[in-house]
């Protein structure tokens, strides 16, 4: 299983994929994502956490796995 996390406010889980390789096989993975796993509720409703949100790659919340940058504004509002 492929899993992405963020790491702020708090490390929260935004999506995986389950994949089944062989030894030695690799695939790539599509991990659909919504604006709004990056978004909070405040007084004047539900914000962007950041304009840009730092994600990890890895297989659990503890693997430091490898880093990618998101643009929020740039993802969709709905979706799976």
């Amino acid at each position: 299983m492929v899993q992405l996390y963020r790491d702020t406010p708090e490390v929260a889980l935004v999506g995986f994929a389950k994949v089944a390789l062989k030894p030695g096989e690799a695939k790539r993975v599509r991990i659909p994502l919504t604006r709004r796993r990056f978004m909070r509720w405040s007084d004047s409703g539900w914000t962007d956490i950041a304009p840009q949100v730092q994600l990890r790659v890895a297989r659990d919340a503890e693997d430091s796995g490898v880093a990618l940058t998101v643009k929020v504004a740039e993802l969709p509002q709905t979706g799976l």
